[in-house]
């Protein structure tokens, strides 16, 4: 046997987007919801019994290429090479855009490597506009949830031979990019909004229960999750009077990443005793056992990058109502004796143009949760 595996994988981009124009007002709003439930699982079930042929051992018995030296000399021999692999992985690699853009982002080959300018949609980045008022908006909620368990469960044995190895391991990497962007204007008010949402949930473990037989060369129990997210929020707003442009951006991440040799701490579902609460480990002897004639590494990683960038602006601006008068000096000019000398009282106008009121706010939050254990137990 040579690979126990599982793989997850989702590579995609969305685009969600609309627009409108009033002859008085413009209403335009963009919602994009993602709820992804994602599992990847390897598990080697009790009493398997892997490479336990001896004679397939044997190069005399058993005279496959695998199981000999090359011909050439000095060439690596094939003796001894029986190595196992269980891995269980999720990858993830998301854009999303919700809102208006005028330009169009395309997945490469390895990642997000394209941007291209849109041809089929020139209506204005402002999304929203009317002759009095303009409303714009653009939510993104994404919810994902992955989990990536390999395990080699109590009753197993397992043969690696001495220039083999065994390799446990359960991983994740996930690359998202959510971009939202939103734009209103109208002559008299304009109000615009753009929210961001990013949850990711995800429990990693690798695992070598209690009670499997293992003779190997190398013993590598691995379990790692590398995260990198980015998330942009953006709103601007413009009208001659008023004028509001809010933005928010969040992410929540809480991740639990485990790499377990025997049995689960009672904190994460396991029943063996916790060193946090019990500083006397039990005296019985674990398992079956575990004899590894190399190099032994078990390890937990949580890693990444975040950013989260939020954005608003808003503008507003009119007639000053003081225009200049053409064809006179005289500051008296159009004025009436009577209004002059107070006879009669002047005539009172609408209030002079020139200005407004803008509201603009923006916020960005990073939320982060993250258990990262490898350990050694026993019930």
């Amino acid at each position: 046997l040579r690979l126990v595996g599982s793989e997850m994988c989702i590579r995609d981009s969305i685009w969600t987007r609309s627009t409108s124009e009033g002859a008085t007002n413009g209403v335009a709003g963009a919602v994009t919801v993602l709820v992804l439930d994602n599992e990847s699982t390897a598990t080697v079930k009790g009493s398997a019994q892997l490479n336990q042929d001896v004679d397939w051992r044997d190069p005399v018995k058993n005279p496959h290429v695998n199981n000999g030296v090359p011909a050439e000399p000095g060439g690596s021999t094939n003796i001894n090479e029986q190595t196992v692999d269980v891995s269980a992985t999720v990858t993830i690699q998301l854009l999303t855009l919700t809102g208006i853009f005028d330009w169009a982002a395309t997945l490469g080959e390895l990642g997000y490597t394209t941007i291209n300018i849109d041809p089929d949609f020139s209506l204005s980045p402002v999304g929203s506009s009317g002759s009095k008022g303009g409303v714009g908006g653009a939510i993104g909620i994404f919810v994902v949830t992955n989990s990536a368990e390999a395990v080699i469960e109590d009753g197993v044995a397992v043969y690696s031979a001495s220039d083999g190895a065994l390799r446990v391991k359960a991983a994740e990497v996930v690359l998202m990019i959510t971009i939202a962007q939103a734009g209103g204007s109208g002559g008299t008010f304009a109000v615009n909004g753009t929210f961001i949402y990013v949850g990711q949930t995800s429990d990693i473990l690798a695992q070598i229960e209690d009670g499997v037989q293992i003779d190997t060369n190398d013993l590598t129990v691995y379990a790692g999750s590398l995260t990198t997210g980015i998330s942009w929020a953006g709103s601007i707003t413009s009208s001659g009077q008023k004028a509001i442009g809010v933005s928010g951006a969040v992410n929540n991440i809480d991740r639990t990443v485990q790499a377990v040799v025997g049995a689960l701490i009672p904190s994460y579902g396991g029943s063996a005793f916790d060193p946090l609460e019990n500083p006397v480990p039990p005296t019985a002897p674990m398992g079956a056992g575990i004899n590894a004639s190399g190099s032994v590494m078990i390890r937990a990683l949580n890693d990444g990058q975040l950013y989260t960038f939020a954005i608003a602006g808003s503008a507003t601006g009119g007639s000053s109502g003081d225009e200049e008068k053409e064809g006179t000096d005289d500051p008296l000019d159009g004025v009436s004796l009577p209004i002059l000398f107070g006879d009669i009282a002047p005539e009172r106008g609408p209030p002079a143009k020139g200005s407004g009121l803008g509201i603009a706010g923006a916020v960005g939050i990073t939320i982060i949760n993250d258990s990262t254990l490898a350990y050694i137990a026993t019930t």
